[in-house]
């Protein structure tokens, strides 16, 4: 899939903490759904490249056309990245 612009509001991961991410996809599997809208990617970046690697079908939700996907990765992501202002 290709990124909306809003996939990349927050940071990427780091090599450290993705390694972790997906060794715990590997043991737990995949708890929450990659997010698209219009056919873009805008949540869920590292859990679609981790299925990737892992050989394994992601599991996807779209978000509704009429959806703001900057709204929708803001609220999603905020509170869960711990970060302030």
């Amino acid at each position: 899939f290709s990124l909306h612009p809003a996939a990349s509001i927050f940071p990427a991961m780091s090599d450290a903490e993705y390694v972790e991410f997906k060794a715990d996809m590997a043991s737990s599997g995949q708890q929450e759904a990659i997010t698209l809208w219009r056919n873009l990617l805008v949540d869920g970046r590292h859990r679609l490249r981790a299925c990737e690697e892992l050989g394994r079908d992601p599991i996807v939700a779209e978000l509704p056309e009429d959806s703001d996907p900057v709204a929708f990765v803001v609220s999603k992501n905020l509170h869960r990245w711990h970060m302030s202002e």
